[in-house]
């Protein structure tokens, strides 16, 4: 299995971006991945990037 993506919401004040960031440290393999505009919901700027990143952890994109 590849690098699981985590995300990381930097808009978000409820899980804020050190937390993404300090399991990106504490999981093997992982791959950080930062969604400018997302916050605790998913609004819809945020589907095209978000599909992307797990588009590009399954392999299909």
């Amino acid at each position: 299995m590849g690098p699981r993506p985590i995300t990381s919401a930097p808009a978000d004040l409820v899980a804020p971006a050190p937390h993404a960031e300090h399991l990106a440290r504490c999981v093997r393999g992982p791959r950080l991945v930062e969604i400018p505009v997302m916050g605790h919901a998913v609004r819809h700027q945020v589907h095209a990037p978000l599909a992307a990143a797990i588009l590009d952890r399954t392999g299909r994109s």
